[in-house]
């Protein structure tokens, strides 16, 4: 299950509105974080693959608890969300 805001950027990318049709599609996952309720978040987001920006902004980016690896899915694919 997705929100609505992951749905659409899904359905954007995919090119298929009807999520029964996203099996075979590839997404790319990213931690970051978003207002809700007046604070600032975590929260999971997608985007296409490959479309990774090259300068995250130090207000979205998601920093490494105390005692985590700073390093990134892509260097760790075993590694966890930290939210």
């Amino acid at each position: 299950m997705v929100n609505a805001t992951n749905f659409d950027t899904i359905a954007g990318i995919t090119g298929e509105p009807n999520s029964d049709n996203w099996i075979g599609h590839e997404i790319e996952l990213l931690a970051t974080t978003t207002m809700m309720a007046g604070k600032e978040t975590p929260c999971v987001r997608v985007r296409a693959p490959g479309k990774a920006s090259k300068a995250v902004s130090p207000s979205r980016a998601v920093e490494p608890k105390a005692g985590e690896s700073d390093s990134t899915d892509s260097e760790n694919p075993d590694s966890e969300i930290p939210f």
